[in-house]
């Protein structure tokens, strides 16, 4: 999978998403286009063992013991303090765990794209970013309502410092141009889009815009603006207690009915019932 051509209709999809909810809530800022919902430590068991998970979010992964691991695509990952393994948004996973492995998880989302969002990233870690991430563990067992903001500062900084060690990975697919458009749109989810609205954007006529897009993306503009609108209303169901109303507005929807209506046609559930059962 090259580029950005990996458009995926969320029709297809079923987020499972366990053990979410359990953390230390986080969201509230997004530093440099990381946005952290939450972290969490907990010890797995065999209650641990869920198969075919498929999460709107990124997940990291950071255990201080072996015992666990995910299994993508028939290959399994070990989790551990010796590397960090990265799952991005869309994949699908089974969690593998023995009794009394001390796990911990960050869940995030980035604006724009990270490596393409078809397997596992694994980072290597050195002996001191094992420790940092040893202690935001420590840190996290016994977080209290005032540790949020550094919480999640610290979240982010880890995480962005993976990044940087993808290297070439880590550089999205697509031209700076149509990388900078995304950016944009991610951050105007809630305002009233159309094709001349976002063509006015890249600086060109709609024609123009509709072919530099397709070609960059593989999908129209109005399609991936859907889909991307449905998987922020996903995180905010999942990870706030906006009203439902709120979280229509919030990503752009005229109403709530509006909302409901593509909500469900692009996930098959409806926002009440993804919302009570994740």
């Amino acid at each position: 999978m090259s580029g950005l051509a990996f458009f995926v209709s969320m029709s297809a999809l079923t987020y499972f998403d366990p053990a979410t909810g359990v953390g230390v809530p986080l969201s509230g800022g997004s530093p440099l286009g990381l946005h952290v919902h939450e972290c969490g430590r907990m010890e797995l068991g065999a209650s641990w063992n869920y198969r075919d998970v498929c999460s709107p979010f990124w997940r990291a992964y950071f255990n201080l013991s072996e015992g666990a691991a995910v299994r993508v695509g028939g290959n399994r990952y070990e989790l551990g303090s010796k590397a960090l393994v990265l799952l991005p948004e869309e994949v699908r996973f089974d969690c593998i765990a023995s009794e009394g492995v001390p796990h911990f998880w960050v869940h995030f989302s980035v604006t724009g794209l990270w490596p393409p969002p078809d397997g596992p990233v694994i980072i290597p870690l050195s002996a001191a970013e094992q420790a940092l991430w040893t202690e935001l563990s420590d840190e996290t067992a016994v977080a209290v309502a005032g540790d949020i903001h550094r919480l999640r500062n610290r979240c982010a900084g880890l995480l962005l410092m993976a990044a940087a060690q993808m290297g070439a990975a880590a550089v999205p697919g697509g031209s700076p141009e149509l990388q900078a458009w995304l950016v944009w749109l991610e951050r105007s989810l809630d305002e009233a889009l159309d094709i001349p609205s976002m063509a006015r954007q890249a600086g060109m006529g709609s024609r123009a815009f509709l072919n530099w897009f397709k070609a960059g993306t593989g999908s129209t503009p109005m399609a991936y603006l859907k889909v991307r609108r449905a998987r922020e209303a996903c995180r905010r169901l999942r990870f706030t207690t906006e009203s439902i109303e709120v979280i229509a507005e919030g990503t752009g929807f005229a109403n709530r009915y509006h909302f409901s209506r593509v909500f469900r046609e692009q996930t098959g559930r409806t926002p009440a019932d993804y919302r009570l059962r994740g």
